[in-house]
């Protein structure tokens, strides 16, 4: 692999090694800890939060929690008159509906039978202006709730905001992450809940009090500060870090291909995606689409490189027949073959929620062929990890596949 930094000294290596092995042991100790939030959020913003909060409030959802945390969020709202209170608390959570709004900035929690509405945002940037609040919800004074409904709006912040009452509101509290954090804490210590629920519930609470609360704050302080202490030494590091899409890792698994009889490499060498079928079924799919470039297959498995992941697409192309006549042909055999796929038994747990036969490179499904911790399991050795992992796949999807294939779809007709 290229340098993509200029090079430096052993020496400065060596120093920044032993200079931050204290600081970089609990970093890495507390960036392994898996927590599903931190892939499914990012960084965080009010709307991720709200996508957790929306499943947890709602009574009628099935975490097993009925409506103990809708609860706590009514009796911690300060502002809320005491009479609204109970008459929430009492109502028929049946009727209770909870949904997203506006782009998902902010959660309604309504009960239109009970007459009561509560609008729920959430601010974990510490620094959000407190006069945002006020333009960003004008625009619920527009919204047609229930006749006489009492309608209260609620902000989760890292910090106090000011009271004020917002247009077409009753009323208005802020709540603080820190308290939301005990809820938590309170409802997985006193509530029965079944052990997949709990310990969801459980990463939330924890990812809340690492990236919203101190905790987070001060492991990117941390970083920060050895970053620019030791920028040289790092700019290197990350520039020759390991990436499994190389132009070297491309052409020793083109060479794997081109060498074993079993396989019918499709794809021209200089490509960087690299596409292939078993022989024993190529012939079921050669109808001469020109899906793809110097190719006659309309499907292909379609091996994607990233810098972190290989990816196997189970893949229909594209049809660009010139006459309309052979394209609606082409058309319904890929519709048939995508269908027919998609009951395949050996790519249930792989299926693309997004595939649908009319697109123009639909996949049926997508298998995680190898991740860039492979490659450290193998001490770097790229086609060791490689073919262990291209084994696992032959012995549990590829072939299975291959024979549903095989007993599914029909052979291409001698005129085709």
């Amino acid at each position: 692999m290229k340098l993509k930094a200029k090079s430096i000294s052993s020496e400065i290596l060596q120093h920044f090694l032993l200079e931050e092995e204290f600081n970089l042991e609990k970093l890495r100790r507390e960036s392994t800890r898996f927590n599903p939030f931190y892939h499914l959020m990012g960084n965080s913003n009010g709307a991720h939060h709200l996508v957790f909060w929306k499943w947890l409030l709602d009574p009628n959802q099935n975490h097993g929690c009925r409506d103990w945390f809708l609860r706590k969020l009514v009796l911690s709202a300060y502002h809320i008159p005491a009479a609204i209170k109970n008459q929430i608390q009492l109502s028929n959570h049946s009727y209770t509906e909870v949904h997203n709004q506006y782009n998902h900035q902010d959660l309604v929690i309504e009960n239109r039978r009970s007459g009561w509405a509560l609008l729920v945002g959430a601010a974990p940037e510490e620094d959000l202006p407190i006069d945002h609040l006020a333009i960003q919800y004008q625009q619920h004074s527009q919204r047609d709730f229930a006749p006489q409904a009492y309608v209260h709006y609620i902000l989760l912040a890292i910090r106090p905001h000011e009271a004020r009452r917002l247009p077409g509101m009753d009323g208005y509290d802020t709540i603080l992450f820190n308290e939301v954090h005990q809820w938590l804490g309170e409802g997985l210590s006193s509530l029965e809940l079944d052990e997949p629920i709990a310990l969801f519930i459980d990463h939330y609470k924890r990812y809340l009090k690492l990236e919203v609360m101190s905790a987070g704050k001060e492991l990117r302080n941390l970083a920060q500060q050895i970053y620019w202490k030791h920028k040289s030494a790092l700019d290197y590091i990350l520039a020759n870090r390991p990436i499994l899409n190389t132009p070297e890792h491309f052409q020793d698994v083109f060479k794997f291909f081109r060498e074993d009889e079993r396989y019918a490499a499709l794809t021209p060498q200089k490509d960087e995606i690299f596409r292939f079928l078993p022989v024993i079924i190529q012939d079921k799919f050669r109808y001469g689409s020109y899906s793809w470039h110097h190719m006659y297959e309309m499907f292909c498995l379609e091996m994607v490189f990233e810098e972190d992941a290989i990816m196997v697409k189970f893949t229909f192309g594209g049809i660009w027949h010139k006459d309309a006549e052979r394209r609606e042909y082409l058309q319904q055999l890929k519709d048939s073959m995508f269908d027919t796929m998609q009951r395949f038994e050996s790519l249930q747990p792989y299926l693309s929620e997004r595939g649908h036969s009319r697109g123009k490179y639909p996949a049926v499904a997508l298998y995680p062929l190898m991740h860039l911790s492979d490659l450290e399991e193998s001490e770097g050795d790229f086609m060791q990890a490689f073919l262990h992992r291209f084994d696992e796949f032959e012995r549990t999807v590829l072939w299975p596949w291959t024979e549903e294939v095989s007993q599914y779809i029909p052979d291409r007709p001698e005129i085709s």
